[in-house]
């Protein structure tokens, strides 16, 4: 009997050692885990000093006032706080909306109100009244005119993402980053902020360190916000 008992003690001792063994290597794993995590997830500190904003096609249909006043903005040093970079997909989905191509299964007034909203849009950007529109492509180049034309390169691109490639362009052309520092954080300066209320696209401009506001906040920080825009 006191044999199986000393048998029994011994398995037991070596079950504790197993367990041992096994917590220690899954506490190294946890460690090396965490150093990894740590290594890659470097916080970001980010300057941001806007004067390129791009608005997404919604902002020119719910917010048109609002855009005008931005562009009128200015100081007695800068005629131009602000340029309104028009991505040219925001352009060729205005103009659709404008000559009738749209959701069918929406509501008559609807319809109507979007038609109306569009070419009113339009009729602003084509009037060239101002040079604090601009249009840009994908790629990053200004156009000097708001003639529609397709990307040909870009069609298999969704339209968010078009607008989100036009904003990330502007911002390698247009913003400063601070040589990283190990373990530090990275430093960014950024003059291109992104307009849109779409949760989608602000989660994705924010994954790629683009500034986003909706254009009613923005127009509340400019100080712009006034009867004729509020």
């Amino acid at each position: 009997t006191s044999g199986g008992g000393g048998g029994e003690l011994e398995s037991l001792q070596q079950r504790k050692q197993q367990l041992e063994r096994s917590h220690r290597r899954q506490e190294k794993r946890r460690q090396k885990f965490q150093s990894i995590l740590q290594n890659s997830l470097v916080s970001v500190e980010m300057e941001v000093r806007p004067h390129y904003l791009v608005a997404d096609t919604n902002c020119f249909i719910d917010y048109l006032p609002q855009l005008q006043a931005i562009t009128r903005a200015s100081t007695p040093t800068r005629p131009h706080l602000y340029t309104i970079m028009v991505p040219l997909v925001v352009l060729n989905e205005l103009d659709g909306l404008a000559h009738g191509r749209r959701d069918s299964t929406a509501r008559p007034q609807h319809l109507a109100m979007v038609t109306e909203c569009a070419a009113s849009a339009l009729e602003f950007l084509r009037s060239r009244s101002t040079p604090a529109i601009r249009c840009v492509t994908t790629k990053g180049t200004i156009l000097n005119s708001t003639t529609f034309t397709s990307e040909e390169d870009c069609q298999d691109m969704k339209n968010d993402d078009k607008i989100l490639a036009t904003c990330l362009k502007l911002c390698h052309s247009s913003s400063k980053e601070e040589q990283a520092v190990e373990g530090q954080p990275r430093k960014l300066t950024r003059e291109v902020v992104l307009l849109t209320e779409d949760r989608n696209l602000r989660v994705k401009a924010m994954a790629r360190d683009v500034p986003v506001r909706e254009v009613l906040d923005f127009v509340q920080w400019a100080g712009l916000m006034g009867p004729e825009v509020g």
